[in-house]
């Protein structure tokens, strides 16, 4: 038996199901309120959620959580296909794979993510 079905047999309780709705809805809202900001003529909501090393340092450190909620920076017609495929790939792989077992990929996506972002 291998080390991820003997944690899924334990932790599998406690899985999240639909991530990939909740990744996409609150890059939907990011991606409005930026627009939304700009047209104020205020600060760029996306530059307070982006992932940068020196800021967490500084004591921003809900950078580490919100960046995954950065949305793509392009016209919105490419946006909704880019989120259209995000659905697509995010729940075939959910209900191919199980729900702990996309969770596990999405959490070490995102450890290392961060792990590569501050060791730059």
């Amino acid at each position: 038996m291998s080390l991820l079905t003997r944690l899924e047999r334990r932790f599998g309780r406690y899985a999240a199901p639909n991530v990939t709705i909740v990744l996409i809805v609150g890059q939907v809202l990011c991606y409005l309120a930026d627009i939304f900001a700009d047209a104020g003529g205020q600060a760029s909501v996306l530059e307070r959620i982006w992932l940068a090393p020196h800021l967490v340092m500084q004591g921003e450190v809900w950078r580490i959580v919100t960046y995954i909620f950065q949305p793509p920076r392009i016209n919105p017609i490419f946006a909704f296909f880019y989120w259209y495929l995000f659905y697509l790939f995010g729940t075939t792989m959910e209900s191919t794979w199980g729900t702990f077992r996309y969770n596990v990929f999405l959490r070490i996506g995102y450890a290392a993510s961060v792990v590569v972002t501050f060791g730059q």
